[in-house]
This record gives C-alpha cells, structure tokens and sequence, in this order.
C-alpha cells in the first residue's frame, strides 16, 4: 500500500494537482485506509490529506526532496514544511494550485501534533508564551492559533486540558472562531473526544460558553451519530438558544426529524433578538434540506414573511442576503418574497445583486420592466447593472431574448431601459436585431436605439445589421434615421462609424449612398453660413466674448493666488503650492524642477438635438408613446 501511495503523492506532486481523476483504480487497501478518498461533487478521487498515513510519506518526500532531516523544534519545522512548499511549487507555472494549500496546513498540523506527542516539545506551553500581536513574531507563527486548534483533537492531552484551553482562550480576541471551528470539526476529526468533551462541559458549565455545546453535537450529528440529534432537543430544557443554533446547521436527515425540529422551534421567545435571528438560520437550513416537502416550503417564506415585518434592519438585510446569495433553489418564491420586501421595506436597494444567484432571467426582466413602465428614466439603472452582468454572462442566449423583448416593447421608456443595460458601465452587449422577426418590432427597436441621447459610437454596431433586414420599410426608416442623425447631430463623426462598419458590396454601398448625400447636403450648408459673417458669434458677438475670457482671467488669477497663499482651505494649516507652468507643467514652491502634467481625459458622444433644442429633446425622450 505504501509503494502505490509514494507513486501516487509524487504524481501530485509533479502534476500540481491533488485531484486524481475518475479514471484512477486505486487498491481495496488504499479505499479502505481512507488515505484516498471519493469526491461526489468533483465526480473524482482525491487524496485525503488529514490521514496520517499520507502526511507521514508527505515528510519523507519533503526531507528526500529538501535534503535534509526533520527538525525537533516548532518554528524550523514550521519553516521546514514553507520550503517543501517553495520547492514542490517549482518550476513556476501560470496554474494555480489550489491544492497545495491543503497539503501544507495538513502537513503543518500533522508534524505539530507528533512534536507534541513524540519529541516533548509542549504546544500548549507553547501556546501561552505566544506573543498576541503576530507583527511581533517570526512569519511562521504567523497563525499558529489556527493551527494549534487543528491539531488539538489528535494531541495526548486530557480532557481537563482541552476545557482548560477553551475556558481561557475563548474570550480572548480572534480566539472564538478557531475555537467554534474545533468544536464543530471535532465531530469528524475525533467523535470519541467530541463526545467525551460534551459530557465533561455539561457538568462544569461548558454550556455557557458560547455556541460550543451545540457545535459539539452538529458536528456530531453531520458525521452520522444517532445521539447527538437526541441530546441536542433536550438541550431545549436547559438552554433554547444552543438548541434552535444546533437546528439552524445540522443536517436532518428525516422528515420526522425536521417536524420534531419544528415543533421545538415553535415553542422559542420570538421577543429575545438573538433567537430570532438564529431563527432566520433555521428556515435557511430547512429550504437547503432536499427532503422538505411543498407544505414545509410554504411553512418557511411564510415565516420568512414574518420575521421580516420586524423592524429590524440588520435581520432585513440578513434575510436578503440569504435569499440573493445562500439559496440557490426557489426562484418564484424568493422572487414574490422581493415584492414583498419591497413593499415592507421601502427599500430599492433589495433589489441589488438580488438575482445573483439565479438561472432564469425572466423574474429580474419582469422586475426591470415593471420599474422602467412606471418610474421611466427615474428608475436607478445601477440597481440592476449586476445581475444584468451575471445573466449575460451565464445564461446570455435567454437573457438577450429579453433584451429584445424589452427593446420591442410599445413603452418607449422600457426600450430606454433595455438600452441603458446594454450600456452597462463594464461593457457594451452586443445584441443581434436580426433575431426580431416583425418588421414592426425592429422598427421600434430602430426608433429607440437612434433617439437615445449619447454613446452612438458603442450602438452603431448593434443598429447597422439591421441594414440587412428582409423589410424594405425597416431599410428605409434606418437610412432616414441616419441621415438625420448625421445632419442634426453627429456630422462627419457618425458617417465616418458607419463606414468603418459595413462592408465594401454593392449592397452596402447602395445602403450608404442617400446617407452620404445627406453629409454632402449638410456640408454645403454649413460651408455656406460659414461664409456669412452676420450668422458668426466670433464676429457679431466679440465683445461679449471678449468681456466673458476677460473676467474669466481675472478671477482664475485671483483664485490661484488664495490658493497659493493657501486662503480659505486646508493649505492654511499645511502642504505646499503647486504652480502651473504654461498650462502643460507644474512645479513646487522651493523646487526648480518642472514636471510634465498628466494628460486625463474622457469623453462621450451627445446628440447634438440635445442642446439645440432641449426642450423638444427632452419631451421626446421622456414620452413614452411610440410610433409604432
């Protein structure tokens, strides 16, 4: 057994990888040993690095690769096991290996054990003389604690010590984690000593430590022992706060088990805040057991209803969270319970990252629409931006049918909407307008697309495949929105896009041809007033724009002479000036040096009817009736 292990950690090892396949067939020996391990999820074997067997032929690989002899003292062998990580890593590769991670804290926790047990060296000794702040220690000890507590279920200590560590340790910062963690784990790593713990802490207060009792007996419970369910509802008597904790994590396994669990969580003070919001963890657990029935599900968003008419917004905002982040299953329920929320808590800001973890992108639309239809371009745009993202990037053909759904809509202002998301702050979506069979459809989509009001130059690749469509009245309608936009709006800018995007066929350019008459058309023109020194305001108006730069300069000059005296801001009590020089450097008072400015810019293409006739821009943008 121990040849085809070494062969099979050395594989590991050269390969960067601890998952071993489905195709491996490992021995009867190595199954039984647990030293390998079956992975359901990954669909793999896996090696199992908290066996001792495996850490124990891990160390002779680190000392036959290291050269050199395991020490006797913690931080060299602490120090010991980080080199076997240098060396195992190299040569450098851009893949991560997630895996050696696991590898070197089970190894850690494997040769701090043994220090303890077979060279004398006391950890718990060890433990107390620790300074607090890791910034005083060597980085070895950087997290000793997480350590020590990982290797207390396999040191030879008795169980007056381990309560003693736990009774002095717990109150102490960053201790109570590690020392949850252990309790939990423990009912894996060593039921015996969980068992052994729970009895001596019942009888000399362990059950007014904390959660510790409870995560005795999930850890127990979850590693399939038949007592621990017992002793947790008895626990009821004594202390309901560690029995609804122990149900809100443990993993029933029956369905009496989960109305016996019921029954007792009906009974708490629903007036001790604690319990309720152990309660929220209980109806989270009861949705995530694939054994409740339709009628417990119902059971629990009704609960979920109730706990979250408490005005409470930290239990709110927990029970949010829940549903957008923890609950994967349930769409339709934890959708009408949003609507719910909304109406509750007045709060819009439910909705965002709501729908993360969602694959049915048709609530978040329902949602968007019914937002955009009544609130129109008042309604927050960034509430929706990331849950539009992960669709797009999950689930993108469904999501771009809704898209084109919402861009077809009669509602101008959801079309709007549906532009705004496609011009979403981290990239543009490229959606397919082909796809809209009705002529009439892609008429509407054309109307919205080409009367938004900025970022042409992003939507001309989505607008011109449209150019393409069967409907010689769509053809048309796009060459005439064109052309107005090019001689009301963008000029030589938008016909210089278009170019760039359509091809070089006789199609193509019999498309352009009345779009560049339309350019030609407007440059007569403007050549035209351009020649008219009445229709100039660099001529008819130059006083007035000599006047403007004038006092403009006066008060620039006088702003930047408080400033340099440090007048009226925080530069009266400290700092230095900055001079401009020639309005592209800058240099500091007492330093001759001049530096170069940065140059930051940004820029965003407007619709030039935006300006020159706002009034009429704005009432066409925010009227909801469509042509078609």
């Amino acid at each position: 057994m121990k040849k085809e292990l070494l062969k099979i950690l050395k594989q590991c090892i050269n390969s960067k990888n601890i998952e071993l396949g489905s195709n491996l067939s490992p021995s009867q020996e190595l199954i039984n040993s647990k030293t390998i391990i079956w992975n359901d999820s990954l669909d793999t074997y896996n090696i199992n690095f908290t066996n001792p067997i495996v850490n124990s032929i891990l160390t002779e690989i680190a000392q036959e690769r290291l050269k050199r002899e395991l020490p006797n003292d913690i931080i060299s062998t602490l120090k010991f096991i980080d080199d076997f990580e240098e060396d195992v890593k190299r040569p450098e590769t851009n893949i991560t290996w997630a895996g050696l991670i696991q590898l070197k804290n089970s190894l850690k926790v494997h040769l701090l054990a043994n220090l303890h047990n077979e060279h004398n060296v006391d950890l718990v000794v060890f433990l107390d003389n620790l300074k607090n702040k890791e910034s005083k220690r060597v980085k070895e000890l950087y997290s000793f604690e997480d350590l020590f507590f990982k290797a207390l279920p396999y040191l030879k200590i008795n169980i007056e010590t381990i309560f003693d560590i736990i009774k002095k340790k717990y109150p102490k910062k960053n201790y109570e984690p590690l020392i949850n963690n252990f309790c939990r784990n423990l009912g894996f790593t060593n039921p015996a000593l969980a068992h052994e713990l729970f009895e001596f802490g019942k009888a000399n207060g362990l059950n007014q430590i904390g959660v510790l009792t409870a995560n005795l007996l999930v850890g127990l419970h979850n590693n399939g022992d038949n007592t621990a369910y017992e002793k947790a509802k008895n626990l009821f008597i004594d202390n309901e706060m560690l029995s609804i904790f122990f149900f809100g994590r443990a993993q029933l396994k029956t369905i009496q088990e989960i109305n016996d669990a019921i029954s007792i969580i009906e009974k708490i003070d629903k007036t001790n805040e604690q319990s309720i919001f152990e309660l929220e963890c209980f109806y989270e657990n009861l949705l995530e057991n694939e054994l409740i029935t339709e009628e417990i599900t119902k059971y629990c968003f009704k609960k979920f209803n109730e706990l979250f008419t408490i005005d409470n917004d930290n239990l709110r905002w927990r029970i949010i969270h829940t549903f957008s982040h923890s609950i994967k299953n349930y769409e339709i329920e934890r959708y009408n319970f949003l609507l719910f929320a909304l109406d509750t808590g007045k709060n819009p800001n439910y909705i965002k990252r709501y729908f993360h973890t969602y694959k049915d992108p048709k609530y978040f639309f329902d949602l968007f629409s019914y937002a955009y239809k009544n609130l129109g371009i008042r309604t927050n745009i960034e509430l929706f931006e990331d849950d539009f993202i992960h669709f797009w990037n999950d689930f993108k053909e469904s999501t771009e049918n809704h898209i084109l759904e919402c861009l077809t809509n009669q509602n101008k202002l959801l079309r709007t909407g549906a532009i705004k998301l496609i011009l979403n702050s981290r990239f543009t979506c490229h959606v397919n307008l082909l796809k809209i069979k009705k002529s009439e459809q892609q008429l509407r989509a054309l109307e919205a697309l080409t009367d938004f009001p900025h970022s042409i130059d992003n939507l001309i690749s989505i607008i011109l495949p449209l150019r393409k469509s069967k409907s010689s009245k769509v053809v048309q309608y796009l060459q005439n929105k064109l052309s107005t936009l090019i001689y009301d709006a963008y000029h030589e800018y938008l016909f210089n896009l278009i170019e760039k995007n359509i091809g070089v066929t006789q199609k193509d350019i019999d498309f352009i041809k009345p779009i560049k008459q339309t350019l030609e058309h407007y440059q007569k023109i403007k050549e035209l007033k351009s020649s008219i020194n009445d229709l100039n305001p660099w001529e008819n108006e130059r006083q007035h724009m000599d006047l403007y730069y004038r006092l403009e300069h006066e008060n620039h000059a006088i702003m930047m002479n408080k400033i340099k005296e440090g007048k009226g801001t925080f530069l009266e009590f400290f700092g230095k000036s900055h001079i401009i020089v020639r309005g592209n450097s800058w240099k500091t008072d007492g330093d001759d040096d001049i530096r170069q400015l940065a140059k930051i810019e940004h820029s965003t293409v407007l619709d030039g009817r935006a300006y020159k006739n706002p009034d009429q821009f704005e009432h066409n943008l925010n009227n909801p009736k469509s042509l078609f």
